[in-house]
């Protein structure tokens, strides 16, 4: 049995709604990569825990947006992405390299630049999420939006002892 097996019961409980689930996607994004597969379920939660474990599934970006991005930064977009995604987000504003983009979480998809300073209101986000720089990598990345102030402050404090997602006056 894989770990994709052993998670598979849980597949409707992480998804958030209005995300259809692709019969053998989460099986197909775990097959390429067999070092996944062969790892235990404390070494999959220590690599998600220092932020090193992500889907592998593709980003595109929306052929209206006119941004060129590189692969780096394609790829720190699909684990913030990621990211959003397990929070419960369906739209997410992702801060990269000095820019923010907005991206539809369940298509995995760019769908354009978004200038801050001249958008007095933003609508549809429900998450805004930091895309990792690659200079700290150890440190944990907080989540903004309606899933990060969900839980109950005890409950925070312990999962969060050090309080490193503490909210910033």
């Amino acid at each position: 049995m894989s770990n994709a097996d052993l998670f598979r019961p849980l597949n409707n409980a992480i998804l958030p709604p209005g995300v259809e689930r692709r019969v053998g996607a989460a099986k197909s994004a775990l097959a390429g990569n067999s070092k996944i597969e062969s790892l235990s379920f404390a070494e999959l939660l220590n690599r998600e825990a220092s932020g090193n474990l992500s889907t592998q599934r593709p980003v595109s970006v929306h052929p209206g947006s006119e941004l060129n991005l590189s692969e780096d930064q394609l790829q720190r977009l699909g684990v913030a992405i990621d990211r959003a995604e397990a929070s419960g987000a369906q739209r997410a504003l992702v801060m990269i390299d000095g820019m923010a983009v907005k991206v539809d979480v369940g298509v995995r998809q760019i769908i354009g630049k978004v200038d801050l300073q001249s958008t007095p209101v933003l609508g549809e986000i429900d998450a805004v999420v930091q895309a990792d720089t690659g200079l700290h990598a150890d440190q944990p990345k907080p989540l903004l939006g309606p899933a990060a102030a969900a839980l109950h402050p005890s409950l925070a404090k312990l999962l969060d002892p050090n309080g490193l997602n503490e909210p910033r006056a």
